[in-house]
């Protein structure tokens, strides 16, 4: 089947506003960037283009079908249908392409010095396609986001129906950050362009937010797993913490009935 098309979207969700960046201390952002500027230079952590079979390989625990199939079945549902790859430079948008798997956009948001030569040479290639899109920019900057806000209007892509955000240990304190504020954030922002019609995040969870936040977190989790009467009734969140270190994976839905994201 074609990617190309976005009929099967039957409708366009409406796209809110980004989440603004507030209560974030200037002296802490500015430190962030700096560590993202080291990044780019070529100091500390390198590229991590993975793509289907290692992302399968990592939630598979905790997601009930593989990635290929989530897709297909939203497509035959016609639920929304468009791809983010956070912090990556869309190795697996490319690898749904070849397969034949259907969505309607695709989109990657990392630092240029990620996008290589065989990334280029891939993209110049299939751009006649135009469903396929990277974005070089520090996530960290809020002008990243926004600038990803207005390129998914003037697109009309929709809120997307799934969102990869696995950097494979990027966000170690010595590469990126270790502020639960800004991590926070990051994900509001992720939250906010997922679709209410079962979007999903697969998410790693970086070892300090478990540790250094550790009752913060798991009080967040349980706080997910509720109902609004209280009982546990519908897995909104799915966490699998590693087996011989901290962190973990995650898988969250967003539904109707799960609209709002709390913070950790």
């Amino acid at each position: 089947m074609s990617t190309e098309s976005s009929s099967w979207d039957k409708s366009i969700e409406p796209i809110e506003a980004i989440v603004p960046r507030e209560n974030i201390p200037d002296k802490l952002l500015r430190t962030c960037l700096d560590k993202s500027i080291d990044e780019r230079q070529g100091f500390g952590w390198g590229v991590m283009s993975r793509g289907i079979e290692e992302f399968n390989r990592e939630f598979q625990p905790i997601l009930p079908m593989s990635i290929t199939e989530i897709l297909s079945e939203r497509c035959q549902k016609g639920e929304p249908s468009a791809v983010l790859d956070v912090m990556g430079f869309g190795a697996i948008l490319y690898q749904l392409r070849d397969k034949g798997i259907p969505f309607s956009h695709g989109f990657s948001l990392s630092l240029g010095h990620w996008a290589n030569t065989w990334y280029h040479q891939l993209d110049q290639k299939r751009a006649q396609e135009k469903i396929i899109f990277h974005l070089t920019g520090n996530i960290l900057d809020q002008k990243l986001w926004e600038t990803l806000f207005t390129e998914m209007k003037e697109k009309q892509t929709g809120k997307f129906g799934l969102v990869i955000w696995a950097p494979a240990g990027g966000f170690h304190p010595d590469f990126i950050t270790n502020s639960l504020s800004i991590y926070n954030q990051l994900l509001q922002n992720v939250w906010s362009i997922i679709s209410v019609t079962n979007g999903k995040i697969l998410a790693e969870i970086p070892p300090w937010v478990t540790t250094n936040h550790n009752q913060e977190f798991h009080t967040w989790l349980e706080l997910l797993t509720k109902s609004d009467t209280g009982i546990k009734r519908h897995p909104f969140c799915r966490f699998l913490k590693y087996p011989r270190s901290n962190g973990g994976v995650m898988v969250l839905d967003k539904t109707p009935l799960r609209k709002n994201l709390p913070l950790i």
